[in-house]
């Protein structure tokens, strides 16, 4: 495991982040420090815990910071929608957003936001397209990760049916509501 060097840690590192609460347990800081690493990148990644009401100053902080970016995971996903300038297509269509991009331009920051959640998901899936065709899943959950699934479901397969199973049958009805196409 490659681990960046505290003695590479300066004035001209990159600072890049994961915003969630939990985030004692994430591996994200170890897999992106060792991928920094073996990139010869001067670049940490650090997971901050970041209770729901400093969202917003957390993000300006990283701004602020001339971070490049952050990730965005539980509880945040939605609230992290509400805080960027620009929405990736993905980003819009779920109100979800899970990376953060800061662009600087004359000094000027824009913070994109885009949710990779749907393209992961999706990712194994595309390629069994014509097999799944027709066939039936079940949504697991109804947080900002389900929004995602069901969006990637609902766009790029010719599925029979899908249901959403939660632990709030309200917020499955909630989030099915939320993307069923209109009468």
């Amino acid at each position: 495991m490659s681990e960046l060097p505290s003695s590479r840690i300066d004035g001209a590192t990159t600072l890049a982040a994961l915003l969630g609460r939990p985030v004692a347990h994430s591996r994200s800081p170890l897999i992106h420090n060792a991928a920094f690493a073996a990139e010869g990148l001067n670049c940490v990644y650090v997971a901050f815990d970041v209770a729901p009401e400093a969202v917003a100053a957390a993000v300006a902080g990283l701004e602020a910071l001339g971070a490049v970016g952050a990730n965005v995971t539980i509880p945040h996903k939605a609230a992290a929608a509400a805080l960027v300038h620009t929405l990736t297509p993905q980003a819009a269509a779920t109100g979800a957003v899970n990376t953060i991009a800061f662009r600087r331009e004359g000094g000027v920051c824009r913070r994109i936001g885009d949710n990779t959640d749907v393209a992961g998901f999706l990712a194994p899936l595309l390629p069994l397209a014509a097999e799944l065709a027709g066939g039936r899943a079940v949504v697991l959950g109804a947080g900002g990760a389900a929004r995602a699934v069901l969006f990637g479901l609902l766009g790029a397969l010719r599925l029979g049916g899908i249901g959403v199973a939660a632990r709030q049958p309200a917020r499955a009805a909630t989030l099915i509501a939320s993307v069923a196409p209109a009468p």
